[in-house]
Formats: structure tokens, sequence, C-alpha cells
């Protein structure tokens, strides 16, 4: 009700995005980033928004924007993430690269899917080097993929997808 400037707006789509209602949420946030193009919270959420909606394109250009403002690895990461997703392998192989180069806050975990019931979580340094070995792959690079994977075990030594990778390579 209070048009353009509302001061709710923030708060609204905090609920929305806290109760996972992603569509909503993206609205909201679209609506703030007109004010405040720039606004660290609102990008985030919209990104997980258009992530979590399936708008993968999308997702990529706010976490392109966010790893450019912040040079923060879990962005990039996620930014390379949906390119590999997306097969846009040339793409995700260089986000990657520069990805790995930035120092590591270690406030963040990123969680795999390891089969129907068990999920695990790995450090962020060693899931970058895992999507790298990924991205390595598709890109006919195997002996860059298999030094990912090895390092994404040191650095986790009980992360399982990467020792599969390793195992299925021999």
């Amino acid at each position: 009700l209070e048009g353009e400037t509302s001061t709710y707006k923030d708060s609204l789509a905090y609920l929305y995005f806290s109760s996972r209602q992603f569509g909503p949420a993206y609205m909201v946030t679209t609506d703030v980033l007109k004010r405040k193009p720039n606004h660290r919270e609102m990008l985030e959420m919209q990104a997980v928004s258009l992530e979590s909606l399936g708008a993968y394109d999308k997702a990529a250009a706010v976490y392109g924007k966010l790893f450019k403002m912040t040079s923060n690895n879990y962005f990039g990461y996620s930014l390379a993430k949906l390119q590999f997703s997306t097969k846009k392998y040339q793409e995700a192989y260089a986000t990657i690269l520069k990805t790995e180069k930035l120092n590591d806050s270690g406030d963040y975990m990123v969680t795999y899917k390891i089969n129907q019931t068990h999920n695990q979580q790995v450090e962020l340094l060693s899931a970058i080097q895992y999507l790298k070995g990924l991205i390595a792959l598709e890109l006919g690079k195997k002996q860059e993929a298999r030094t990912a994977f090895e390092k994404a075990v040191r650095i986790h030594p009980d992360f399982v997808l990467a020792k599969e990778q390793l195992e299925n390579m021999e």
C-alpha cells in the first residue's frame, strides 16, 4: 500500500523466502532491487529463488552479479554449478578456475545427495574441486579431473562422490 518506497518490502521478501515461497520471494526481491540494485541480501534471495524455480539462466546471471560484486567463492561455485548444469562447460570451467583462487571464509558447507536416503555435507573448498573435476571430465581433461577429485578427497577425506569419481576413472 505504501507504493515504491515501502519500508516493508524487504521484510516481506524475507518472510516469503524463509517460508520457501520462492515465486513471491522472487517478485518482491525484484521490486526491491529496482530501488536498490546492489542490495546483496535481496540479490542472494533472488538467485536462490530463481534456482529453486528452475530458472537456471536467470539465476546464473544474478549469481554472476553477486560474484563480481563480492569475489565470494560460494557465489563463484554457485555460478559455475549452474553453468555446468546448463551444459555451458567452457564458461563453467573459466568460472571455477577463478573461484578456486579465492580465499575461503570457511562459512559454507555444500550438501550433496549420496543416495535416496543419505546426504553428505562437505567443505566448500572440497566441493569446488569436485565440481572442477566434473567440468574437466566433460571437457575431456581427464588428468585435470583426476587431480581435482584427489584434491577434493584430500580436503574432505570421506567425500563419497569424489571417491566414486576416482574409482570410476580407474
